[in-house]
């Protein structure tokens, strides 16, 4: 199957025929003429589609498919065929179809961008067997291990590899720039050169391709932030620029029958026949793969590598765009900081299994060394919230805020301690907010651990992005007293102060359930009758 933004309808116009025929000409695999394969026939058609004034219909693609599917045999074609063949529209011929021309050889860059200068041999050696003596000799070819470039040294042109760490030292303008297996490219260094690539391409009218196997989620690789945008635009029904093709296996293949394993792998690979999937099968019924390398590396689905608190595949399908609406009865969570981790304010809904990100404070990244999250500003969140919803219980971490919650409980929360009585609901025995989760590390894991059970059985949604990112960035940190949701490492930049304050509320919210609300005895999991 096909995931991505690839259109159902062919675009009526495409430079992509020439391609086919340039390819088949100077090119060769294995011995003979090259050849596209279906599934890649028909991206090239809608990569180098054209809408009736000759632009471009897309200005970046990205390929995605299974290992071994021939993701780098073909990016070595494109790019030689960016670089030597006609790429470039040149006008209408009499009958109406386009007409096309190469890009001028001194003006002819071709990158290909790696994080590694060992990832990007892969590429450039593919693309340095598949010269035929013809095009050497046509075009007159310099071909070395580093470079293809012109035996004439007038003509700049040239196909070359460029690193992460080195890209953004480059001068010149490409005309066509590969970005290869971004799956890899998950280091901030990486991050900002892509962006920074990207964008000066796009600037010149230069138009990105990215090859790339599954991403894992949740490491914020730039396969995943395409993999996002694409994902959000399809769900919200927007339009993107972004050409998308994944090849994979259905999300329901099942791997505990071998019939359920060849049919996934034939599937994957339906546009590769020369994949050997009886050996691929054997090799994960031998034990030889783990299920989610498995399933990312040869059946091409995105799936969480098991070192995540939650699944980030998890979060995703626990995300609602249903808003709190005002006077809803909820628990509230806090989770504070001073200035590099975030503060966080999260309502869970009483009658509900719904959680919403009320509000996040996040670091700002120009931020200088004397910033502070705005006390005042955050206590007003706090205060409002208490006056557009009727809170039953608050749980807020007082470190680093004890004076801001002992001031919430003396005037916010004791109007609902006394109302309740014996049914209240606190934080602590000495006060009705903090929760002080230096002391109850044992009580806030079994929170913790309740909420990780209800996303991986679908039993809470959550609505916030910013409360979603830092649910996908915990990690399990085993602990004496179980698994607790922390950063990947005490500096890193992926905050998770949101699953804190969410994970708070939650126990609020289990607290006041078991306190003080009768079970209306309905077929609904999640309605109750308060005796208020």
């Amino acid at each position: 199957m096909i995931w991505g933004s690839v259109p159902d309808a062919l675009p009526k116009h495409s430079l992509a025929p020439y391609v086919y025929d340039w390819c088949r000409r100077y090119l060769i695999h294995d011995g003979r003429p090259w050849e596209f394969t279906p599934g890649q026939r028909l991206f090239l058609w809608h990569y180098y589609g054209l809408d009736e004034a000759g632009g471009w219909t897309w200005k970046e693609a990205v390929y995605s498919g299974p290992k071994g599917a021939g993701k780098t045999p073909f990016a070595g074609a494109v790019c030689l065929a960016e670089f030597l063949g006609p790429v470039r529209f040149a006008g209408w011929l009499p009958d109406g179809r386009p007409r096309a021309r190469p890009v001028d050889p001194r003006k002819a860059l071709v990158q290909i961008a790696a994080v590694s200068q060992d990832q990007s041999a892969n590429t450039t050696i593919q693309i340095r067997s598949m010269l035929s003596k013809r095009a050497i000799q046509r075009y007159g070819l310099k071909v070395d291990t580093k470079q293809v470039s012109f035996r004439d040294k007038s003509i700049p042109g040239k196909i070359h590899a460029v690193t992460a760490s080195g890209a953004s030292q480059e001068g010149n303008v490409p005309s066509f720039i590969l970005f290869d297996e971004v799956h890899h490219w998950h280091t901030n260094e990486a991050i900002q050169v892509y962006g920074t690539m990207s964008r000066n391409a796009l600037k010149v009218g230069t138009r990105p391709m990215a090859t790339s196997n599954a991403h894992v989620p949740g490491l914020g690789s730039v396969m995943e932030r395409l993999y996002d945008h694409v994902d959000g635009a399809l769900r919200d029904g927007k339009p993107t620029s972004t050409l998308f093709m994944a090849r994979q296996a259905p999300a329901d293949t099942d791997l505990t029958t071998t019939a359920g394993l060849l049919k996934g792998l034939k599937e994957a690979y339906s546009d590769a026949s020369w994949a050997d999937i009886a050996g691929i099968a054997q090799r994960f019924m031998e034990g030889k793969e783990s299920v989610s390398d498995f399933r990312r590396f040869f059946l091409s689905q995105v799936v969480d590598n098991g070192d995540r608190w939650v699944s980030p595949v998890d979060v995703d399908k626990a995300v609602t765009n249903v808003r709190l609406e005002p006077g809803t009865r909820v628990a509230l969570g806090f989770d504070g900081a001073l200035k590099h981790d975030s503060v966080a304010l999260v309502a869970c809904e009483i009658d509900s299994d719904r959680c919403h990100e009320v509000a996040v404070w996040e670091r700002p990244e120009d931020a200088g060394k004397d910033y502070l999250h705005p006390s005042a500003e955050i206590d007003a969140a706090v205060r409002n919230t208490f006056e557009d919803f009727k809170v039953q219980a608050f749980f807020a971490d007082a470190y680093l805020w004890d004076a801001y919650v002992r001031k919430w409980s003396a005037d916010l929360m004791a109007p609902v301690v006394n109302r309740r009585g014996k049914r209240a609901v606190r934080a602590s025995g000495s006060c009705a907010v903090a929760y002080p989760m230096g002391q109850n590390q044992r009580r806030f894991i079994e929170s913790a651990e309740s909420l990780q059970d209800a996303f991986a059985k679908g039993m809470v949604r959550v609505s916030g992005k910013r409360l979603a990112r830092h649910c996908k960035n915990a990690m399990r940190q085993v602990r004496r007293e179980g698994i607790f949701p922390a950063k990947a490492h005490k500096r890193s930049p992926d905050k998770v102060d949101g699953v804190h304050a969410l994970s708070l509320a939650w126990e609020a919210r289990q607290k006041v359930i078991e306190q003080g609300v009768k079970n209306r005895q309905v077929a609904t999991a999640y309605t109750y009758e308060f005796e208020d």
